[in-house]
């Protein structure tokens, strides 16, 4: 299940930004005429450390790019560069709710980025392949780091704690039945099964 689907469900605005035109072209076309969904809101967002109301956040023109770029959904897609300051600034990351990078690489401009979203109190969450790239990030101001390794690591973990040491094989055969069946409602989402491939 793709963030931004979680997060459009929720009601929330979506930018995903990328440098890949296939997906741009297939979010756009996935997200065209799908269903909004919005929050409610009671009133102005108030900004935790000052107590000021803040600014709500404005998808550029350019987000919403005319036909298929986003009307009618909450999920817009942006076709720039996650790594370059200024697409963090032209597209305000510094006024998001949150910022999340699935990106593998990029752990210099990550750090940049998450310096400069701590200034502003905006969480930012990443993904990262070793224990130096996370320490890193978390040194840098990075709310929360996911790292492939530990995570699977503590998933195997977590199972192998649970299974019961007699029926371990019965104990497995159940847990893949229910990934199997978890993989297979993804396939049947229309949206994910367009985006499968970049996932």
């Amino acid at each position: 299940r793709s963030v931004w689907e979680t997060y459009r469900e929720q009601g929330e605005e979506v930018l995903v930004m990328h440098l890949d035109p296939a997906l741009h072209q297939t979010l756009r076309t996935a997200y065209n005429n799908a269903k909004i969904i919005r929050k409610q809101k009671a009133g102005p967002t108030l900004d935790p450390k000052t107590g000021l109301a803040m600014e709500p956040i404005v998808i550029p023109e350019d987000a919403l790019g005319g036909r298929g770029g986003g009307i009618g959904t909450n999920v817009y897609s942006v076709y720039a560069d996650p790594e370059n300051p200024e697409s963090w600034h032209h597209y305000a990351l510094h006024h998001a709710k949150m910022v999340v990078s699935c990106m593998l690489t990029g752990l210099e401009s990550k750090t940049v980025l998450a310096k400069d979203l701590a200034k502003d109190g905006v969480p930012f969450l990443a993904v990262v392949d070793s224990d130096v790239e996370a320490h890193s990030l978390y040194a840098a101001g990075c709310r929360y780091v996911i790292q492939q390794e530990f995570l699977a690591a503590q998933v195997i973990q977590s199972l192998l704690a649970k299974s019961p040491q007699a029926d371990m094989l019965g104990f497995f055969k159940k847990q893949s039945v229910q990934h199997i069946k978890d993989i297979e409602q993804e396939q049947g989402n229309p949206t994910h099964a367009a985006i499968a491939e970049f996932l």
